[in-house]
């Protein structure tokens, strides 16, 4: 799940800007409620395949897609990997630094803003399945 701050201010400034032409919200998100895992779920529960999957990038690099460095490459790898899904990312996302960086918060949780208690089971279960015990 994204930042809901975020999505609500982007919400609010695109809905002001086309409000000349569209004088009612611009964006909706179907999916807030779900997490990353549940909507990959849902899309392979719902005659997505794998492979369609595998077609779609959400890699802030954009030339190498799927670096396994980025935090995007990390949550696609706990999604799909929860989903038992596999996908060949440049770098492993669970060697990536912000794995690591991950993985400490998660030891040393205590109410962070960036980590949700559904987030941290999903990210356990996943990192679990490539042998990272937390």
């Amino acid at each position: 799940m994204g930042s809901i701050p975020f999505f609500e201010k982007a919400t609010d400034l695109l809905t002001y800007i086309f409000n000349i032409c569209r004088p009612r919200t611009v964006l909706k998100t179907p999916f807030s409620h779900l997490t990353k895992v549940e909507v990959v779920k849902r899309a392979l529960d719902n005659g997505i395949t794998a492979e369609q999957l595998k077609k779609t990038s959400t890699c802030y690099d954009e030339h190498d897609h799927n670096c396994g460095n980025c935090s995007t490459c990390f949550k696609r790898r706990i999604a799909l990997t929860i989903n038992w899904v596999e996908e060949e990312f440049k770098t492993k996302p669970r060697e990536s630094d912000y794995c690591k960086e991950i993985i400490e918060e998660i030891r040393s949780w205590n109410q962070n803003w960036r980590l949700t208690p559904e987030r941290i089971a999903e990210t356990r279960r996943a990192l679990l399945k490539v042998w990272i015990k937390i």
